[in-house]
């Protein structure tokens, strides 16, 4: 069969409506994240982009599910908005002219998906993910095989080469594909999800006609779309006004370095962060240093207290180092089978990274974990 290139009539849409309406979104929506987090100039902190709608997989643990739709609009910087933004339009205008625009909405938005779901199983689970990465990749993958529908010639490689120069990089990991700062399982999941629909679609494509197979169930699924990512957004809404304003939350570059420094600003952190638990874990341990027992454990049951009334904010290991600290105070204090109990989460944990080197010192010696 010789590819044809889409009629005026058929798949080819004049205007890239749906590509436009996906960039005004995410620019709307990044000057939303800038209202309500004033303070963070450049690149916004992981307990913002939480806030905001951003993904993990304690969060997705915790029920959170339409964080998959809500962190594919949400960017932690201009220059990530602005890289996505570009990668979007150009490779997204050209597939809409190839498959119309109910294809392209559809794909971009479950290409989001697969990269999000792709991350939640090979990142650490108090990883946060903004971006629409998944969504982009899962074009320029649809876009490289849609584009053998089109006549033969230098305008069909050029498509090609350009699906290529975007996305190759960004599914080749140069760092632990773990650890590194760029998800590139987010891209991978989006790009074998775009690879796989176009490839699909040009499969099932008959050679008389203008249109990919399957454009009134993409509509429908379109429609659903639309509405699932409404739904995020009240979700984000809700999550958003239940966790409290960034502003209640300590800024990383307040964040102590050291059990030296966690001695010296404990205290004054949870004086000036009463709502973030971490804060009452620094000031807790503050205490411990000094030996003073019932501050220390007042400290760390409010810590317990506002890391039970966020669920999946903190990461599942922050709650296991309040219990060791806990458990730390309460051995001191004369009640060692309660010590015992407190520490087994953190005891269970198959990799233990002790708070400070103090604390591993002291429970090694009251044996918590033997």
């Amino acid at each position: 069969m010789r590819p044809r290139q889409p009629s005026r009539s058929g798949a080819v849409e004049a205007w890239p409506l749906t590509t436009v309406v996906l960039l005004v979104v995410m620019v709307v929506v990044f000057g939303i994240e800038r209202h309500l987090a004033p303070g963070e100039e450049g690149t916004l902190s992981p307990a913002t982009e939480i806030l905001l709608g951003g993904l993990s997989r304690t969060l997705a643990d915790a029920g959170q599910w339409s964080r998959l739709l809500s962190h594919a609009f949400l960017h932690e910087s201009a220059t990530h908005l602005i890289g996505n933004g570009v990668t979007l339009a150009l490779a997204g205008c050209v597939l809409e002219r190839i498959v119309g625009h109910a294809w392209v909405f559809c794909i971009f938005v479950m290409g989001a998906v697969c990269g999000g779901l792709a991350s939640l199983l090979i990142l650490a689970p108090a990883w946060v993910m903004v971006g629409a990465s998944g969504g982009i990749m899962a074009v320029l993958g649809a876009l490289f095989m849609t584009s053998f529908r089109l006549p033969a010639g230098r305008a069909r490689l050029r498509i090609q080469a350009q699906a290529i120069v975007f996305g190759l990089p960004s599914v080749i990991p140069q760092h632990d594909l773990a650890h590194a700062h760029i998800s590139y399982s987010d891209h991978i999941g989006g790009a074998i999800f775009g690879l796989s629909v176009g490839g699909l679609l040009l499969a099932g494509w008959e050679d008389r006609s203008s249109r990919p197979p399957g454009v009134l169930e993409a509509s429908l699924l379109s429609a659903i779309g639309v509405l699932a990512i409404g739904c995020s957004a009240y979700a984000a809404s809700i999550g958003y006004r239940s966790y409290g304003p960034p502003s209640r939350f300590i800024p990383p570059a307040l964040i102590p370095e050291g059990s030296a420094d966690i001695v010296a600003r404990g205290a004054a952190l949870a004086v000036r962060y009463p709502l973030d638990a971490r804060s009452h874990v620094y000031a807790g341990t503050t205490d411990l240093a000094r030996n003073d027992m019932p501050g220390a454990e007042d400290e760390l049951n409010q810590a317990l207290t506002l890391d039970a009334a966020a669920p999946g904010f903190y990461p599942q290991e922050f709650g296991d180092r309040v219990h060791l600290v806990l458990a730390v105070v309460l051995f001191a204090d004369g009640h060692h089978g309660d010590a015992l109990a407190m520490a087994r989460p953190f005891c269970l944990r198959p990799h233990r990274i002790y708070p400070t080197p103090h604390l591993e010192a002291l429970a090694s010696k009251d044996r918590l974990c033997d």
